[in-house]
């Protein structure tokens, strides 16, 4: 599993934690802290689908887990992705 969490290394040199947790607040993804934070969550599903094939979300749960050494469950990764804010964010182009 190290070998994961340098590629999640890589990706945050070029890609901010604070804008993005930013960005999933102002368009009311998240309002608090939760251990689903929308930086992890997003940096783990660029890593999967870049990675391998994903089949199905606990492809990418496990995935999550892995990356960020957390034991959440299926459910409430699940309930994050099922978010209309979270499917609206993710079709438009742009995250201005």
């Amino acid at each position: 599993m190290q070998n994961k969490n340098n590629e999640l290394d890589k990706i945050t040199e070029v890609l901010n934690a604070f804008n993005i947790n930013d960005i999933g607040k102002r368009c009311g993804f998240c309002h608090r802290k939760r251990v689903i934070k929308p930086f992890e969550l997003i940096m783990s599903l660029v890593t999967a689908m870049g990675d391998k094939q994903v089949n199905c979300i606990s492809d990418l749960h496990r995935y999550f887990t892995g990356l960020t050494f957390t034991d959440v469950q299926y459910k409430p990764f699940h309930n994050q992705l099922s978010k209309p804010k979270f499917s609206q964010r993710n079709r438009s182009p742009s995250l201005s």
